[in-house]
């Protein structure tokens, strides 16, 4: 098997639910992607942040923070920098130290992931920018901060809105309906 196969067995796992097998394939995984690049390579810090996501999801919180936190420490080696897989890995480190209820952690980790989505996609609505100002809303939610949450949940609505309900997208739900209609009613 190649190192490749054995990440989407693991993927497979999660998307199962089978949150067990999926952290043994990613491991293993990790492990053979260590003997081919060395530690500190980005490949591996990828495969990290998988790993983490995986903790995350079963609530795990303490080890997919190890997780991210051990990824984050391979990127920011200069010849690893990739400032998009950073600011989605602070985003994801936010939602950790959010279900850890460290509030100012969480907080401060989304708004520098939303600052480099800022930088890099400006106003063009993104799927990255779409989630940091949804995840920014429930931030503020969490914090009792209603003003700020509902300023954050309006943009996100809006990214998504753009990104998902524009005209072309209601046309060919529309072409799609026309087509079931006069197909069904010959």
């Amino acid at each position: 098997l190649t190192i490749r196969n054995i990440y989407y067995l693991g993927l497979s796992y999660f998307k199962k639910g089978d949150y067990i097998k999926a952290i043994n394939a990613v491991a293993e995984a990790i492990e053979l992607k260590k003997k081919l690049y060395g530690e500190n390579h980005s490949e591996v810090a990828n495969l990290i942040i998988s790993l983490g996501e995986i903790y995350k999801k079963k609530g795990e919180w303490n080890k997919s923070l190890e997780s991210f936190l051990k990824a984050q420490e391979i990127l920011n080696i200069p010849k690893n920098y990739d400032q998009l897989v950073l600011a989605r890995l602070w985003n994801s480190i936010g939602v950790v130290y959010g279900s850890l209820d460290k509030k100012d952690l969480y907080l401060r980790h989304l708004e520098d992931a939303y600052k480099i989505f800022q930088k890099v996609y400006g106003t063009q609505p993104h799927p990255d920018m779409a989630k940091i100002l949804n995840d920014l809303g429930y931030c503020h939610f969490k914090m009792s901060n209603y003003n700020s949450s509902i300023e954050y949940y309006e943009k996100s609505l809006e990214q998504r809105k753009k990104l998902y309900w524009g005209d072309h997208i209601c046309e060919r739900v529309g072409l799609i309906i026309t087509s079931r209609f006069y197909s069904t009613n010959k």
